[in-house]
């Protein structure tokens, strides 16, 4: 009988009982492979019916798995591998924690505040992210050559400038102040400008028995002062242009009071005399030129200063 296996079988002549009929289907089994889906009604296989551990991975469809269908969590917990090969459960929600490898198993970590102080994490319900903390940048993480002039911090004042170290060894900003100027060494403290050569204007030089007063910009007293007289109005033979110096070291007969202090620079004329000077000389060396009297209306006085 196909599909059933019995231990009655019959032969020619057997005669035919009803006990021998019973053992047909009493003492018959069912041969391997003989049920076929066809001959089992939908729904009829129940969670009763089934084996312990019948199931496995070939009688599951590939995504089939929905996570309602996995068993429950504790929040703040994700799937890993133990060292056994099996599913286990790792608490991941430690405050700034951060999930790494050590080769082995994958672990969840906070930093060492003793080891890592130099790094600090900042996480919000939204953000998770490394900083580098304040002053812990030390020389030897600085690659060589990998500091730009964009990298270096500007001017406070926005004025041009260089960077040097005071006594301290600190560095630190000297902009420029003063227009013309030059880097001086200043012993044991920071190098320091120094006004070199400032030449202004103080208008028209003043006449006979007055005095100008200008300030001089330096924002110290100068320690090296001279003057210029500048035409503007050709007389004698003085072009526009033409320069006279009065030197502080020598004046002849031309008496004039001149001076500084931390703001301005004076320069005091004689009642009568002062604005006397040997004309322009000619093309030829020879016998000084005759002494003449300049207009002050036709010379412009210039300081020139040095801090």
């Amino acid at each position: 009988m196909a599909g059933l296996t019995t231990t009655q079988t019959f032969s020619d002549g057997d005669t035919v009982t009803a006990a021998k009929l019973n053992n047909i289907i009493s003492n018959c089994t069912i041969d391997d492979d003989a049920v076929v889906t066809a001959k089992i009604n939908d729904g009829d296989v129940t969670l009763a019916k089934m084996d312990t551990d019948s199931v496995d991975t070939g009688q599951l469809v590939d995504l089939a798995v929905s996570n309602v269908k996995l068993t429950g969590m504790t929040r703040g917990t994700v799937k890993v591998g133990d060292s056994s090969g099996a599913a286990s459960d790792l608490d991941a929600k430690t405050d700034n924690a951060f999930l790494s490898g050590d080769g082995t198993d994958i672990k969840s970590k906070t930093f060492d505040s003793a080891v890592a102080g130099d790094i600090e994490i900042t996480s919000t319900s939204s953000d998770f992210y490394l900083e580098i903390a304040s002053d812990s940048i030390a020389n030897a993480m600085v690659k060589n050559d990998a500091i730009n002039p964009a990298k270096i911090s500007h001017s406070s004042d926005s004025n041009p400038g260089v960077i040097v170290y005071g006594a301290s060894g600190v560095p630190e900003e000297l902009t420029t102040t003063a227009n013309p100027a030059v880097l001086t060494s200043a012993g044991s403290s920071a190098p320091s400008w120094k006004t070199h050569n400032k030449t202004f204007s103080m208008g028209n030089v003043p006449a006979a028995g007055s005095y100008v007063l200008a300030a001089h910009g330096c924002g110290a007293a100068p320690v090296s002062l001279d003057f210029f007289l500048q035409c503007t109005t050709a007389e004698h033979n003085f072009s526009i242009g033409d320069r006279l110096w009065k030197k502080a070291s020598y004046w002849n007969d031309s008496i004039c009071t001149f001076g500084a202090d931390g703001t301005n620079v004076w320069y005091a004329t004689h009642a009568t005399n002062s604005l006397s000077f040997y004309d322009k000389p000619g093309g030829t060396s020879g016998t000084s030129p005759s002494a003449v009297t300049l207009t002050a209306a036709s010379w412009d006085l210039y300081a020139v200063v040095g801090t």
